[in-house]
């Protein structure tokens, strides 16, 4: 069995961004644009860019800076003949631990929002990263008890079921 060709996605650095591991990969948009046009010249096929608005973040906003800039990036690219169709909007979302975070229609709708703003008619496919929101919620032990609950649960909800064998 053959592989399908594989497609490169760049990571982007946000300037904006406040953990510091957000620095620590990835390149500036203008560094991004010539190693995508680079990378069409030498036969690789560029698809897009990726970013990371850091763990846990609280602030919907954060997302609309690194999606202007990779707007900027696949703009400048389709310049230069190469089209990316492809933004990968990393992870970050939360979990709810023992404070009330946005709810997930309250970041959806403030990405939608920078998409469409940056983005217009020419959005590319979206890929995102909800890890720590999917399962942060799903248990936690404490004292021989599990807790378990969905993401959007509320402790209320939290059915408990003890973690050794003298319930």
């Amino acid at each position: 069995m053959m592989c399908p060709p594989r497609r490169e996605i760049l990571f982007l650095l946000g300037d904006a961004l406040e953990l510091a591991f957000t620095h620590k990969f990835g390149c500036d948009a203008e560094m991004a644009i010539h190693l995508l046009i680079r990378a069409k010249a030498l036969g690789l096929r560029p698809a897009g860019v990726s970013f990371h608005v850091g763990s846990q973040q609280t602030d919907p906003l954060q997302w609309d800076s690194p999606i202007e800039h990779a707007e900027q990036v696949s703009r400048a690219c389709a310049r230069a003949g190469v089209e990316l169709d492809l933004l990968n909007l990393g992870g970050g979302f939360p979990g709810r631990y023992r404070f009330e975070v946005p709810s997930l229609a309250t970041y959806a709708e403030t990405i939608e929002d920078a998409l469409d703003e940056h983005f217009g008619s020419s959005r590319p496919r979206i890929i995102i990263e909800p890890g720590r929101y999917l399962v942060a919620f799903h248990g936690a032990g404490s004292r021989g008890r599990v807790y378990w609950s969905t993401p959007l649960g509320s402790p209320e909800d939290v059915p408990r079921f003890r973690a050794d064998s003298t319930q």
